[in-house]
């Protein structure tokens, strides 16, 4: 159990302390992608918009 909850904070503080930014980076590239290849290449893919 402390093993566990040890591991549990290791991860928390990598995310919180030395790697804060890469989820929002993440979100932020596939949330607003708002290019005309990007509309092209969706539109291109079967099912369009609806997927």
């Amino acid at each position: 159990m402390t093993l566990v909850a040890l591991f549990g904070l290791c991860i928390f503080l990598f995310w919180y302390c030395g790697y804060p930014q890469a989820l929002c980076y993440q979100e932020q590239n596939q949330l607003f992608l708002w290019s005309a290849d990007y509309f092209w290449h969706d539109l291109s893919v079967a099912g369009g918009l609806a997927d």
